[in-house]
């Protein structure tokens, strides 16, 4: 069985509750009708038996409306200091002869937070996404987040590149060519109890 709510960014809810039998999908509440989804022909007689238990399906409604918002508000109240916290990330750019005589330009980019970010390769200031090949965004370990971009270039034509990337914790975006790094530093000067992050 999973349930669970989401609280959107624009304030909306969506709330959900999904029971499955023997690693299969089996039922799922809809909570406009109060009644349930059956996955397959299986699943139906045990539909008309729920769908007929109104009080429980009226308490699933209220729960996943109300007490579950309320419990996900509380604990983005209780979290905010590590859920909003914005770490910005390193980014370096390495070279390797790979086959056929072409080369392969890499992207590693690691160490923020939050997860959501954007990396893209640039030919001549053009994005080359379509020829660019990554792994996906991956935890590093330590409560932050990293990725790799790779791309297949022929080094024999002359052209300028570079990885453009794009982050919520980042003044504006960076960009790292070939052979070089972006390291992000923060410092923190204290007075009178506060503190100021600073980004290069």
């Amino acid at each position: 069985m999973i349930t669970g709510c989401d609280l959107r960014e624009d304030n909306t809810t969506w709330g959900f509750y999904q029971d499955s039998y023997d690693g299969r999908d089996f039922l799922t509440f809809n909570k406009e009708t109060m009644t349930w989804v059956a996955a397959d022909i299986g699943a139906q007689i045990t539909k008309r038996r729920w769908d007929a238990e109104v009080f429980d399906n009226q308490w699933w409604k209220h729960y996943l409306e109300e007490e579950c918002i309320s419990w996900l508000r509380s604990s983005l109240e209780y979290g905010k200091e590590t859920l909003q916290r914005k770490v910005c990330p390193t980014a370096r750019v390495s070279y390797r002869s790979s086959h056929d005589g072409l080369s392969t330009l890499s992207c590693k980019v690691s160490g923020f937070y939050p997860r959501d970010i954007t990396v893209t390769w640039l030919k001549n200031g053009e994005s080359r996404q379509q020829e660019t090949y990554s792994e996906g965004i991956l935890p590093s370990g330590d409560g932050t987040y990293q990725t790799w971009l790779t791309m297949e270039i022929d080094p024999k034509i002359k052209a300028h590149y570079s990885c453009h990337v794009e982050h919520e914790s980042l003044l504006e975006p960076l960009s790292v060519s070939w052979g070089k790094e972006f390291v992000c530093l923060s410092v923190f000067l204290v007075g009178e109890g506060e503190s100021i992050k600073l980004n290069p």
